[in-house]
């Protein structure tokens, strides 16, 4: 057979034998819609007439064959009818069917008493398949565990291959039966992609989100992975949230009890560099722990040594959904530590070795720092005496000349003096809207804004006070001639002239904590922060 030419073919005879009919539709295949069992019909249903002799009797036969693309159709496992007036199609799915095209060729018998048609064969124009779109979700829901009376997020987005058809809807299920939004037990987004719901009871239920449209042929629908949402008795969770400044975010949930001695350690590992801010929180229930701070050493020189950083270890009670806030972890310097917006306490970090001399300790929490060593040394800082930090400091003179907005009654150290930090956060979107410095940035829990005044969408909703874009936690006093940089602590060391070291940061606390030991000094080795928080 030659090769099919994929378009309606006319004959338009110069002779006519006026005893062959005429071929002609009376009913023309029509384009359809597969339904969603994808199955699509055509039907084709011609004629022959003899207008030349309206009494002629027709005696010969019409013959029918389906064509595509390809050529000539014949039956098989997806196809009937190729050779009748109905030709039946399934398993019609998916874009390669999707406006595939079809025609109806037709061919006349004749009989003892008629010729040949005129005008065979005979073809209809091309008609086309449409295909009912798919749903498919791009992100499933995810197994989740939460304490009784704690909520948890499903996430599960669909897409649809043809956008046409609208609206794309969706619900969820639990155990198999559609939830609506509801305030008691929370129930909400119950029509989004994002379902948060709060776990009632101990157990194991099962989660499933529902896609789908409502179309000419019927409702299309796609459904989710079914996963477990677990409820526990509340558990020592810890979650640790990471900021930057331009409003990336990254977080890690520790099981404490799960964990080697039940401690989590956090340091600029966790997160990166870039994680200025590091937040944490009792998840699930309120926890009793103990927390050891340890300042960065000050680097070295040559052969002289930075300044021990100092180490502490305290005690204190986490309270569930209590934001408490992590300054120094990224920049590896003093560690400040606060709830909410109020800083409870502070470790200074070591002096830097200048060209001749070592550089100072620092102290553990309510432990001055060291002076450092060589002929002109930076002195080591003062500690402030317990809870009498104010809302108003000096940033260290290693920012001499940097272009600051200082708030009013703040000011920059003279070099090589170090400075003294502040008593509660306050950055400027939470201070522009009234609230106080020391206060709770609300009385409900809230998502984490960032300096800019960005709410960070990934965030939990807890209770916060800290106020990003204004601590004054640089409070290093800026060596002269070679001398090195004091450490940066609750004051900051001074920095060393003539090649001396400069002096240890201080450290410092509010009384809110228990002290269990705290160093002048006590890491040698490494020009690291960290906190490390073990349950008790």
């Amino acid at each position: 057979m030659s090769p099919v030419s994929f378009h309606n073919f006319r004959v338009t005879p110069t002779d006519l034998d006026l005893n062959g009919p005429v071929l002609s539709f009376l009913e023309t295949p029509e384009s359809v819609q597969a339904n969603l069992a994808g199955i699509a019909t055509f039907v084709g249903v011609a004629t022959a007439s003899f207008p030349g002799n309206p009494n002629a009797v027709n005696s010969g036969t019409i013959t029918y064959r389906w064509y595509d693309s390809d050529g000539a159709l014949t039956d098989g496992a997806n196809i009937t009818g190729s050779a009748t007036t109905t030709l039946t199609l399934s398993n019609v799915f998916g874009a390669a069917n999707n406006g595939k095209e079809y025609f109806l060729r037709v061919n006349y018998t004749p009989g003892d008493s008629t010729g040949n048609a005129n005008n065979e064969p005979f073809d209809s124009d091309n008609v086309t398949t449409t295909v009912a779109p798919t749903i498919s979700f791009t992100t499933q829901p995810g197994v989740t565990t939460v304490a009784v009376g704690e909520q948890a997020t499903f996430i599960a987005i669909p897409e649809i291959s043809d956008t046409s058809y609208t609206p794309l809807l969706q619900n969820w299920t639990v155990d198999g039966v559609i939830v609506e939004n509801q305030s008691s037990p929370l129930i909400s987004g119950a029509g989004t992609t994002t379902l948060i719901i709060e776990k009632e009871a101990l157990g194991v239920s099962t989660v499933q989100s529902i896609a789908y449209v409502e179309s000419d042929i019927g409702r299309i629908e796609a459904t989710s992975d079914v996963v477990d949402f677990s409820g526990v008795s509340p558990r020592n969770i810890l979650k640790i949230e990471g900021y930057t400044s331009t409003n990336l975010y990254d977080s890690l949930s520790a099981n404490l009890d799960e964990l080697p001695d039940n401690k989590q350690t956090i340091d600029n590992q966790v997160f990166g560099a870039d994680y200025s801010i590091i937040t944490f929180y009792a998840a699930e229930k309120s926890m009793d722990v103990k927390i050891t701070l340890t300042a960065a050493k000050g680097t070295d020189s040559g052969i002289y040594k930075g300044g021990q950083g100092g180490l502490s270890v305290i005690t204190t009670t986490l309270e569930e959904d209590v934001e408490y806030t992590l300054i120094g972890i990224s920049n590896n310097s003093a560690i400040f530590l606060y709830r909410g917006s109020n800083l409870i306490g502070v470790v200074g970090s070591g002096g830097n070795a200048g060209t001749s001399g070592n550089g100072g300790d620092g102290g553990g929490m309510n432990v001055s720092g060291a002076d450092g060593g060589g002929q002109q040394p930076g002195s080591g800082a003062i500690s402030p005496i317990l809870g009498t930090l104010s809302l108003n400091g000096v940033f260290g003179s290693v920012l001499s000349g940097a272009n600051i907005d200082l708030r009013i009654g703040d000011s920059i150290a003279t070099t090589p003096a170090g400075g003294r930090t502040i008593s509660c956060s306050k950055g400027d979107y939470w201070t522009n809207l009234g609230i106080a410095p020391c206060a709770n940035n609300s009385t409900n829990k809230i998502q984490f804004v960032n300096i800019d005044g960005t709410t960070i969408t990934d965030s939990d909703e807890i209770i916060r006070g800290f106020k990003p874009g204004y601590t004054i936690s640089n409070t290093s006093g800026q060596g002269i001639n070679n001398g090195g940089n004091g450490g940066n602590g609750a004051t900051g060391g001074q920095g060393g002239t003539t090649g001396s070291g400069g002096g240890g940061g201080s450290g410092y606390t509010d009384g809110s904590v228990t002290i269990q030991s705290t160093n002048l000094g006590g890491n040698s080795t490494e020009i690291r922060s960290s906190v490390a928080i073990e349950l008790i």
